[in-house]
């Protein structure tokens, strides 16, 4: 069913379609509506119109992703190359087997160190009032972890 459109500027009523309305509507509350501030979101388009995270956007959310979950941060096949190398090293050129089970362990034991070790680095940052984590941040919390 198509509309008449009345037009002040045309003495000719031309028939309009429902979309062609729905349009002018939309592009009337458009410009009628007040500019609202922009609000501060994580993300922004470039010149390019590619999507890009704001500065530190991407580690929060990655930090937030691996603080929910509770599966093992290192890779299982790499840290098992490790302790197989490690051990040959120790034990001579004797091969010794370990079970998935005992890797594992290991594993979990190593990646609790790993995570205290940078959570006691943290707090040493943020006591020197800084906001990057150095070297001689790790270095101070293992000279500290050496004496007890």
């Amino acid at each position: 069913m198509a509309r008449l459109k009345k037009s002040n500027a045309d003495a000719s009523n031309l028939p309009v379609t429902r979309s062609q309305t729905s349009l002018t509507r939309a592009t009337n509350a458009v410009t009628k509506a007040p500019a609202q501030p922009q609000s501060k979101s994580s993300t922004f388009r470039d010149s390019a119109g590619k999507k890009r995270y704001r500065p530190g956007a991407r580690a929060l959310k990655e930090i937030r992703h691996y603080q929910r979950g509770t599966g093992l941060l290192i890779p299982r096949s790499p840290f098992a190359r490790i302790i197989r190398q490690i051990s040959e090293e120790l034990a001579g050129h004797s091969t010794l087997r370990f079970t998935a089970e005992a890797l594992e362990c290991l594993q979990v034991a190593a990646e609790a160190v790993i995570v205290q070790l940078f959570q006691d680095s943290v707090l040493t940052m943020l006591n020197a009032k800084r906001l990057t984590l150095m070297v001689r941040d790790m270095q101070v919390v293992r000279r500290i972890q050496a004496c007890f």
